[in-house]
């Protein structure tokens, strides 16, 4: 896991993102075990994100579904996000 949003009043997870470079990990999914177990132990306030360098799309793993979404557009929605305050 590289990246986990805590909530500041419970500590609890809130979102949590694996950071990938490449579009492998959607044939690879068993190396998102980690992404599955945090996710399966927290209701999290938004589904887990995977980056991908090219790759848009969801997917489910035993119940829990993940998102991925290129690392560009992911940089450029953060940026965005603090660029507009929220």
């Amino acid at each position: 896991m590289d990246i986990v949003s805590l909530d500041l009043r419970t500590q609890k997870p809130r979102f949590a993102v694996e950071i990938k470079w490449s579009d492998r990990i959607p044939g690879a999914l068993s190396e998102l075990r980690g992404l599955h177990e945090l996710a399966a132990k927290n209701p999290l306030a938004r589904m887990p994100l995977v980056t991908t360098r090219t790759y848009t799309g969801k997917t489910t793993v035993g119940g829990i579904e993940i998102e991925f979404m290129p690392v560009a557009l992911h940089c450029y929605t953060v940026a965005s996000n603090l660029l507009r305050g929220g």
